[in-house]
Order: structure tokens, then C-alpha cells, then sequence
């Protein structure tokens, strides 16, 4: 949910000189929009790379071991094991999966992992909120977004605060 911009008379007044406000109401509602938009763009763009990057085999070999290293730790649960902590039906943890409730990791063949820290309600929201700011991101970008230290959350992982 977007807010307007709440600009104050000597605000309005600065742009006196190079515009007329007739509605203020409205101006302040499409500054907030362009503002918003400009920041989505800026966002955007600094995740984009100038070239493509092409791994080679070997890159790729070492990439999928240490993907697969990361799947099977302890706290990236089966949906069986996150279902009986959760106390919902497999079912259910499906639905919320598809309905991108819930991140979960894949890796080919070998089934779907979810991590423990989303049984925690306030963990689970904030990942919910990224998944939801972050359509089209993969869901190990965002893994490794919420389990790498971040100084804004005092050095720790934003899955450990």
C-alpha cells in the first residue's frame, strides 16, 4: 500500500518557482507514485549486470555441490517433517507452497526443502513479504538474501534475528 507524500506549505513553496499547484491532494499523490516508480526502477537495475556471465562446466559442477551442501542441511526440512512442526496437512503446506506462502527450495529430482525458520511467525512474514516484493526472483536468490549476514540486522542473518 503506497502513502502520499505529506509536503508541507514551505514544501509547496519551493516548487514555486518552476510550477503552479492548483491541487495539492493530488500533486503530493503523483509525486509519491513517480517516486515510487523511480525507486522500483533503481532497485531493479542494480541487480542487472552490464554483460552476461557464462559459467564453465567446472563452475557449474562446484555451483550444483554446493547447492546441493546448502539442501540438505538440517534446517531445510522435507515438507513431510515441516508439516507435522507446522501442524497442518501436507496438503496445505502444497497450497501454501503454490500460492508462494511459503519459500521452498528445489533441487531436479530430489524433492522440495523448506526452512525451519518460517515456523516462526514474524520470520515466516518476512519472508512472505519478500516473496511477495520479489516476483520472478528465484527462491535461491531469495534463500541466500535472508541467510546472509546484514548489517542492518546487527551482522546476523536476516533468518536468525
Amino acid at each position: 500500500m503506497r502513502h502520499a507524500l505529506s509536503l508541507s506549505d514551505q514544501d509547496l513553496a519551493a516548487f514555486a518557482e518552476v510550477a503552479v499547484i492548483h491541487d495539492r491532494a493530488k500533486y503530493c499523490a503523483l509525486l509519491s507514485n513517480f517516486i515510487a516508480r523511480g525507486v522500483a526502477n533503481a532497485v531493479a537495475a542494480s541487480f542487472r549486470a552490464e554483460s552476461r556471465w557464462e559459467p564453465t562446466p567446472n563452475q557449474l559442477q562446484r555451483g550444483r555441490v554446493l547447492l546441493l551442501k546448502e539442501f540438505r542441511k538440517p534446517h531445510n526440512l522435507t515438507v513431510a517433517q515441516f508439516a507435522a512442526l507446522a501442524g497442518k496437512s501436507r496438503q496445505q503446506i502444497y497450497k501454501d507452497i503454490s500460492s508462494r506462502r511459503l519459500l521452498v527450495l528445489s533441487v531436479g529430482a530430489r524433492g522440495q526443502r523448506i526452512p525451519d525458520w518460517q515456523l516462526e511467525e514474524i520470520k515466516k512474514r518476512l519472508t512472505q513479504g519478500l516473496l511477495e516484493a520479489a516476483q520472478g526472483v528465484d527462491e535461491w536468490t531469495l534463500y541466500y538474501a535472508l541467510i546472509e549476514p546484514n548489517r542492518d540486522f546487527s551482522g546476523k542473518p536476516r533468518s536468525k534475528w
